[in-house]
């Protein structure tokens, strides 16, 4: 079939309109003013429909009168004439439908507006400051520029703007009128409306001003017309001026009168011979000037005057001056004739030129003198002149001497004589002594002030100013002045009473009753100058102010005494001691190896052997007793309470200088095995011994145990690193103190038996300037007592400065230490506070230092003047211990730090900061020129009496004699540093063992050990940008060498002090200061531990205080405090208190930032014994109770670990209980411990009981530890 097409098939679509998309647009920013322009260009319509436009205008601002210019336009526009919203609405349509609206908000603000003052109208000439920096810049706009100009000015004026684009602008209005002046300002977006003001010159005053004759001095005389002339009046606004012309004042008889009161220049005639006084007012048609005043004198014929050109007193020249006489009208050059017509008896006063204008004569005698002058014109002579001259009174002198001329001593009187005292008047004169100065303290006065020759006694040494003023009843005299100085007078030696003592009997040699007159510092040379044959004895110093003395043998001792004042020798002081034989009994050895204690019953048998020594010369031939006991309420004493386990009565006592071994027999019972025996040698004080104190001795005294020396293994025993109160402040970059600050055993008592704690100031992040927090946490790092933040007082608040060095210390006596820390204000001022050790504020002194503290301070606590009450010192800065500035020193601060120590041995503490030493009343002792300032220690470098000083400063260190002589130095700490070194605090230890102290100090990249010559011994790599950081010293080991304690920026290190080795080091880190870690006791386990402050702010990433022991805990023995930065082991008692008077330490330890004790090896030891049973139930349960006591010398710490034994367990012991002992056992206490063993099977059950069981106690005797006894069920 064909292919056939289908008809076609027609289908029709119709499209549906798309509404319009109508979108308005507008200029942005729109200011005040400016014209809107707003635009439909990019509305739309998908189908391509031509667009119709309908604009608007839903809200305006209140009283906003604006309108679409032509609301169907494509961009119509508005005048935005007020400030604020303005919302538009666009719709457009497509012929079919309206599209959506598309809304507008337009804001507008304000534009620039130009603000344009001046302070205050001025005449004219004078300068015009105007002011638009009351102007202000639209919104969004930027710094303003301005545009000045004057529109408008006074015909004639000049007048120019000194800047017109300036802010402040000026201008000097040269006419008088109007200035209209145009400020403009631009904001870089748009220009401001201009502002005009109207400036008006202010009118000034007219000067009124007159003249006679064209020349005032031209001569008047009677029957002149006078021409007046007010020509030369002005006005500056150069006004027309009118005048006002009056005559105020004429003679008598006349009848003058002004030509015309109202003209520029009247005229009058002078009808009489006088004094004519005409006044002018001139007026600018607005105010009247001042008067003027123009006086006329009309003479007649020649006139005499007379005058003298100024009085004087007697024989002197006396001017006389002529010149002042006139001729008559047209007369001649005068001629003058003087004459003197009086004079006083006795004067034989003539004139020098009888024909001179200006003669002279010589008043020689006090009194009137009357001189005449007639002067001639060639026409006639003038009236004569009388002239009345009389001297002046002429001042009285005051002239005096003193004591004859003769020296003055102290407390001497000195004769004072004014009669030589004179007045040329011969008036009688009066007396004024006076004392201007006198030394300090003296109460010197003048027995009577007001006669001629007084007297006062010179009180004190020094120089006292006298001043003699003498009156002759017209007037005084100068001050006649004389310094009396008083002489240096020899001072007197005291060297005490004569004593009679036993040989053997330290003498306490005492030359404080010494004295100088003059309160010269003295000094003293104690010399034995006669000893019996064969004596040793040598004075314990020769230079001390109380040194001791012991006679070795018996006989006469003549000790002498000298003192020095600096110049004098005084004359010798003798003291006599006479020894006398003596017994002086003590124990020595104490033998216990046949002593038998039953452990079951404590009862003990055998016999101790017992040494008796009898130090003293003389035989002992008495029968004496020998007890030996326990100390049962362990007071050290014997008495009743005590438990006495043998006595013997000694019946061949030892010879002189002998010893006797002496059994004696134990009978008794002790509270357990092992326990310290008493002996007490004589206790009825049968035999006089010249020192009774020495009978009691215990079988502990002398045990040691020494460490293993060389071995040292330092680990981390605990670390604080932050506390919920103030938990951002975790920083630590202040030297920590250590000191008891609670009750730890609630005994209710603070001592030495409590848990030491650390006191510290932390700081926020890097904020190491300020908000610090104070913080005291236990030494044990168990807890947490308290946290200071801000505090409160009067008006005030304050925060603890966390760089600067605080102290602790028991400054108001009341037996526990306070804390003492530098607060600052807002202000940013210093302040000291003082808070209780509950963390309590006590107060905040009185006044801010006004040494703001460049560098970090450290706080000395010291008893200055030795009154029991301590003094505060910051450098050279001194407080009361209720925070009263006592004393701020004139020289050197130290860097705000400072030594305490009686350097000149005179029992008076001195305060060396720096080069400077000063005494306790802050007068400056000695001051060394050639050092800078900086840091200081004290030690003894050469065996003499007196210590020296370490001082650093500028990078160098130098030794200086007590007396401030430089001995070496300076010295270059750390050369090989490429920046500025200062050089820290020192530290003084015997590093080597040598018996001589050696200096170490840290630089920037070396710590440097200095020997006592100035030599570098060796230096250690570290790092510390500060170049102030501290060291201390410890003897770990005991071995008599010290090893160094250091931390830099970076890492905590440890130094072999004989080489600088390094032993230990651990990375801790630090911004540093003067800051440094120190060794103490810090947990009360008779063992040393470090305490090293950390922070991470520059370096590192730990913080807060860290605390590391010996991993064997063989650490030696230490106190148990470090109260202050400059710490010495004398400064401060083991409780806190504040030595009254300091014992030297360089006499008996020699070191300064060290720690130690006397005997540092001292011993526990622990022992178990009595055991008993309960069987009451057995064999289902039987109670165990041994009892563990502590026969050592040190105490026992709580939680030591005690065990019960089934069997020995050293072989197959079966353990039944491990027990804790719940207290510290001091020596010589115990306990009781209760074990419970359960399912006791039948036969013989062997029990032992084992203290120190875990074996972490380092004990003299580990072989009484354990102790067994058998039971069997019944």
């Amino acid at each position: 079939a064909a292919n056939i097409d289908s008809k076609p098939c027609i289908i029709e679509f119709i499209t549906k309109n798309t509404p319009p998309i109508a979108h308005a647009l507008y200029n942005d920013p729109v200011r005040i003013s400016e014209t809107v322009r707003l635009s439909a260009h990019d509305s739309i319509d998908e189908d391509g429909d031509p667009l119709s436009y309908s604009w608007t205008m839903v809200s305006r601002p209140s009283n906003s009168q604006a309108k679409l210019s032509d609301p169907n336009a494509i961009t119509p526009t508005f005048i935005a004439d007020v400030q604020g919203k303005y919302e538009v609405h666009l719709i457009v349509n497509d012929k079919q439908i309206d599209s959506e609206p598309d809304k507008l908000e337009i804001q507008v603000h304000n534009g620039p507006a130009a603000k344009a003052t001046y302070p205050k109208r001025l005449p004219v000439n004078q300068k015009v400051q105007l002011d638009g920096t009351g102007s202000e810049p639209g919104v969004g706009g930027g710094t303003l520029k301005y545009t000045w100009t004057i529109n408008e000015k006074p015909p004639g004026s000049n007048a120019r703007l000194s800047n017109s684009r300036a802010s402040k602008p000026t201008f000097t209005p040269d006419k008088p009128g109007k200035y209209k002046i145009k400020l403009v300002v631009n904001d870089g977006i748009s220009v401001s409306l201009p502002k005009f003001i109207e400036y008006e010159t202010l009118n000034s005053r007219p000067i009124a001003r007159a003249s006679f004759n064209d020349n005032d001095n031209d001569p008047v005389r009677i029957s002149d017309t006078v021409l007046l002339s007010a020509k030369g009046s002005t006005d500056e606004d150069k006004d027309p001026l009118t005048y006002r012309w009056a005559m105020i004042l004429r003679p008598d008889n006349s009848n003058a009168k002004l030509s015309d009161p109202n003209a520029v220049t009247p005229t009058f005639k002078a009808d009489v011979k006088g004094k004519y006084i005409l006044q002018l007012i001139v007026n600018d048609s607005y105010i009247d000037s001042e008067p003027y005043n123009l006086p006329v004198e009309v003479d007649e014929g020649p006139s005499a005057n007379v005058a003298f050109i100024k009085p004087v007193p007697v024989n002197q020249i006396v001017q006389l001056d002529g010149t002042g006489s006139k001729p008559g009208i047209g007369g001649d050059p005068l001629k003058f004739i003087w004459t003197i017509k009086e004079k006083p008896p006795g004067s034989t006063a003539s004139l020098s030129n009888l024909n001179s204008s200006k003669p002279t004569f010589i008043a020689d005698k006090p009194g009137k003198y009357v001189i005449e002058l007639v002067v001639n014109d060639g026409f006639s002579e003038s009236p004569p002149f009388k002239l009345e001259y009389e001297t002046l009174n002429s001042k009285p002198i005051a002239q005096f001497s003193y004591n004859n001329n003769k020296p003055v001593y102290v407390h001497q009187t000195v004769e004072l004589d004014g009669s030589a005292s004179s007045d040329l008047d011969n008036d009688p004169l009066t007396y004024k002594w006076t004392l201007s100065l006198k030394p300090l303290n003296s109460k010197a006065t003048l027995s009577n002030p007001g006669i001629s020759n007084p007297n006062f006694i010179a009180d004190r040494p020094g120089r006292y100013v006298v001043k003699l003023v003498v009156s002759d009843g017209k007037e005084e005299s100068a001050a006649c002045q004389h310094s009396v100085k008083t002489k240096n007078s020899k001072p007197i030696a005291k060297a005490g009473d004569d004593v009679t003592v036993f040989e053997g009997e330290t003498v306490q040699l005492d030359g404080s009753a010494s004295s100088d007159a003059d309160e010269s510092p003295i000094t003293y040379v104690w010399t034995v100058k006669e000893k019996p044959n064969g004596s040793k004895a040598p004075l314990s110093s020769k230079n001390k102010i109380n040194p001791t003395f012991t006679p070795d043998i018996p006989g006469q001792y003549v000790i002498e005494l000298i003192v020095n004042d600096g110049d004098i020798n005084s004359d010798p002081d003798i003291l006599n001691i006479t020894a006398n034989p003596s017994i002086d009994l003590e124990s020595g050895d104490i033998d216990l190896s046949a002593l038998i204690t039953d452990p079951d019953t404590l009862e003990v048998t055998g016999t101790v052997i017992v040494n008796i020594i009898n130090k003293g010369t003389r035989p002992v031939t008495d029968d004496f007793f020998i007890t030996l006991f326990e100390d049962e309420n362990q007071n050290g004493k014997f008495d009743n309470t005590d438990l006495v386990i043998g006595k013997h009565t000694v019946t061949n006592g030892p010879q002189g200088k002998d010893a006797v071994t002496i059994p004696v027999k134990a009978d008794g019972k002790v509270t357990f095995k092992d326990n310290i025996i008493f002996i007490m040698i004589d206790p009825m004080n049968t035999i006089p011994e010249r020192n009774e104190n020495n009978n009691l001795m215990n079988s502990f005294e002398g045990k040691e145990c020494k460490p293993p020396v060389g071995q040292f293994s330092p680990k981390l025993d605990w670390e604080w690193t932050g506390s919920n109160d103030f938990p951002m402040s975790n920083q630590v970059i202040c030297t920590p103190l250590v000191g008891n600050l609670t009750d730890d055993n609630n005994d209710g008592k603070i001592d030495l038996k409590d848990i030491p704690d650390i006191v510290f100031i932390t700081f926020e992040s890097n904020h190491h300037e300020k908000r610090g927090v104070i913080r005291a946490i236990s030494g044990d790092g168990s807890k947490e007592h308290f946290s200071i933040g801000p505090v409160s007082f009067g008006n005030k608040y304050f925060e603890a400065f966390p760089t600067y060095n605080s102290a602790l210390g028991d400054i108001d006596n009341d037996g526990i230490v306070e804390i003492i820390v530098i607060m600052d204000d807002q202000a940013e001022k210093k302040w000291l506070a003082v808070f209780e050790n509950t963390g309590a504020l006590k107060w905040i002194s009185e006044d801010y230092s006004p040494s703001q503290m460049t560098k970090p301070p450290s706080i000395n606590i010291a008893d200055l003047d030795a009154n029991g009450t301590p003094e505060i010192i910051i450098g050279n800065l001194i407080l009361s211990n209720t925070g009263k500035t006592l004393v701020n020193g004139k020289e050197d601060n130290g860097f705000n730090n400072s030594t305490v120590a009686d350097i000149d041995l005179d029992n008076q503490l001195e305060i060396i900061a720096g080069r400077t030493a000063y005494e306790a009343n802050g007068k400056v002792l000695w001051h060394v020129n050639e050092l800078e300032n900086g840091f200081t220690a004290v030690a003894n470098f050469d065996n003499d009496d007196h210590p020296e000083i370490v001082h650093v400063g500028s990078g160098k260190i130098s030794l200086i004699e007590h007396t401030g002589e430089i001995i070496w130095g300076p010295k270059e700490i750390d050369s090989a540093s490429p920046f500025s070194v200062d050089g820290g605090p020192p530290l003084i230890s015997d590093v080597d063992g040598d018996g001589y102290a050696e200096i170490c100090v840290a630089g920037v990249s070396k710590l440097a050990v200095f020997s006592k010559n100035g030599n570098i011994l060796w230096a250690a790599d570290i790092n510390d940008p500060s170049s102030v950081t501290t060291a201390s010293a410890f003897d770990f080991d005991g071995d008599g060498k010290t090893e160094i304690v250091y931390s830099d920026s970076d890492t905590l290190k440890i130094f072999d002090g004989r080489n600088g080795n390094i032993l230990f080091e651990d990375q801790v880190g630090s911004g540093t200061f003067i800051e440094m870690p120190i060794v103490v006791d810090v947990d009360n386990d008779n063992s040393a531990e470090i305490v090293v402050p950390c922070n991470s702010y520059v370096s590192g990433n730990v913080n807060g205080i860290r605390v590391y022991e010996d991993e064997t805990d063989h650490w030696v023995n230490t106190r148990k405090i470090w109260n202050q930065h400059a710490y010495v082991i004398t400064n401060v008692h083991d409780d806190g208190r504040i030595p009254k008077t300091p014992i030297n330490n360089w006499e008996t330890y020699n070191n300064f930032r060290q720690n130690q004790i006397d005997n540092p090896f001292g011993c526990k030891d622990i022992s178990a014994s009595y055991i008993r049973f309960d069987l009451s139930q057995c064999p289902d349960q039987v109670k165990i109770t041994a009892r563990v006591g502590n026969g050592g010398g040190l105490h026992v710490p709580k939680n030591t670990q005690v065990s019960f034994y089934l069997g020995n367990p050293a072989g197959s012991g079966r353990l039944i209980s491990e027990v804790k002992i719940n207290k510290v056992l001091y020596p010589g206490e115990w306990i009781d411990l209760t074990a419970v063993m359960e399912n006791i099977g039948t036969g013989k059950n062997n029990i032992f009981v084992f203290a120190d069981s875990d074996e972490k106690l380092w004990e003299s005797n580990e072989d009484n530890n354990l102790t067994q006894r058998s039971f069997t069920c019944p």
